[in-house]
């Protein structure tokens, strides 16, 4: 038999040009393909923003406004109320304050509470001022100095009588304990008709004015002396204005009276001091001109 030559085997056994990439290709393809579906099952893809993303949960901002208190706190703050109103009908400031204390401090958030708060501050403020306005004496004005000038006034007060002696103590809290002046202002009343001595012991200065007229000037520095004036006077209400300076050392002043044929010298008492003209009794008259 016939061999086949070298240039006929050649062109049976060898492939054609390019043909033996073809397989391995499909074979990359084909491992990639596996490869690929694999990540994908066992996990290995990319995430997606929905899927891995963390979750973000907005927290709500707080309210600068607390939540309202419960209608338990209303009901107890209108009893409150109602219990300072009696208070107040009988003339207990000091319960009805304390009341007062207690709307604010037990339900700051109770608009209940709050309205009847202010109603019960108004109320204090009315029964304070009716209470100076009634109580006996004269109003002392304690000023820096000796001046009396207005941007020197210190302290204002109702002074039922003028019996002091501060010694080298002030006269009051924040008030110096030398350098300082008072003037007290108001009537005295006069149950009879007569002359009044009037006398004034002070360390340092004094001076006196009754209805108007000077009795007393005693204005420059010693210690303690009296200082002596007298006035006719009519029954009833007459105008009084005692003026007192302190400059160093010890400091006293006091205020006393007498009426020959009726009482000695004594101190002039709350009963015959008035600060207010509204206290003046019916009947009694006036002999000089109100503040």
């Amino acid at each position: 038999m016939k061999k086949p030559d070298k240039a006929a085997t050649f062109a049976v056994s060898e492939p054609p040009p390019g043909g033996a990439k073809w397989p391995v290709v499909l074979i990359l393809v084909a491992v990639l393909g596996v490869a690929l579906g694999a990540g994908y099952w066992f996990g290995i893809r990319k995430p997606t923003q929905t899927e891995n993303s963390p979750t973000v949960t907005s927290t709500p901002k707080p309210t600068d406004t607390p939540p309202s208190p419960p209608a338990a706190s209303d009901a107890e703050a209108a009893k409150l109320w109602n219990d300072a109103e009696a208070a107040f009908n009988q003339q207990r400031g000091k319960d009805a304050e304390a009341l007062y204390n207690a709307l604010l401090m037990k339900f700051p958030q109770s608009e209940t509470a709050k309205k009847n708060a202010a109603k019960i501050k108004e109320r204090l403020a009315a029964l304070k001022t009716s209470a100076a306005a009634n109580q006996p004496g004269l109003s002392a004005s304690i000023y820096n100095g000796r001046e009396f000038e207005a941007k020197d006034l210190l302290v204002s007060r109702i002074d039922a009588k003028v019996d002091f002696d501060w010694g080298d103590e002030a006269p009051a809290p924040d008030t110096p304990a030398d350098n300082f002046c008072i003037r007290w202002e108001g009537f005295v009343k006069a149950d009879a008709a007569g002359t009044y001595v009037f006398n004034v012991e002070s360390d340092d200065g004094n001076r006196l004015w009754i209805d108007d007229k000077q009795i007393i000037d005693d204005w420059h520095d010693h210690g303690p002396q009296k200082a002596t004036g007298q006035i006719q006077l009519e029954p009833g209400l007459h105008k009084v204005r005692l003026e007192f300076y302190e400059n160093g050392g010890g400091a006293m002043c006091r205020f006393t009276w007498a009426l020959a044929g009726s009482f000695e010298e004594q101190i002039v008492p709350p009963e015959a001091l008035f600060h207010n003209p509204a206290q003046q009794p019916k009947g009694s008259p006036h002999t000089g001109d109100r503040f």
